[in-house]
């Protein structure tokens, strides 16, 4: 016979990839159903040091990434993340740990040196619970003068994972990509 712990985490498990609903035995022995709260708007991100959005827990980690970007600062960069992290990134490596993500980031920030990153995202959507949180996005990376105008800049796709670990919440799984042209091998535009 399962104990009652023990079948709360079961059920929750069963049901929580499905549709977004997870299922809760009270302790007074009735079953609930909830479903996360999905959210889509557009980020109107004009600097990275003030980011004026609903705060999610996804809205704060995009606040936050495009912050630590903005100020090439790694120590903020890595405290976004767990320590049982994952990533799959669209560049160089097909999958990074907490340790490959810090040294590929320090790599990234001294590599932007004469310059600021503006990270803005748009198209958001994200979902929370008590303890789970998950979004998608696409971000845009500005590189700019020292005037605040806009030399390049490249979009990828973010999905992320979040989890609630006493009251702060990291990423322990993110995806980044690009939609790439069947044909000629080349990143699709928008």
């Amino acid at each position: 016979m399962m104990r009652l712990p023990a079948l709360h985490h079961f059920l929750r498990l069963s049901l929580s990839g499905n549709a977004g609903r997870s299922l809760r035995l009270e302790a007074s022995g009735r079953l609930s159903i909830s479903t996360p709260a999905i959210r889509r708007e557009e980020s109107p991100h004009p600097d990275s040091r003030s980011f004026a959005m609903t705060e999610t827990p996804i809205h704060a980690f995009l606040r936050d990434y495009a912050a630590a970007v903005y100020e090439r600062d790694l120590a903020r960069f890595m405290d976004l993340y767990s320590a049982d992290m994952q990533v799959f990134d669209s560049w160089d490596r097909w999958q990074h740990d907490r340790q490959a993500w810090a040294d590929m980031a320090a790599g990234w920030f001294e590599g932007i040196r004469d310059v600021r990153v503006r990270v803005t995202a748009k198209d958001i959507a994200s979902w929370c619970d008590d303890q789970v949180a998950g979004g998608a996005a696409t971000l845009e990376f500005a590189a700019l003068d020292d005037s605040g105008k806009p030399l390049r800049a490249t979009e990828n796709r973010l999905t992320v994972v979040l989890r609630n670990e006493n009251g702060r919440w990291r990423a322990v799984h993110q995806h980044t990509s690009v939609p790439v042209d069947f044909n000629s091998k080349q990143v699709v535009q928008r």
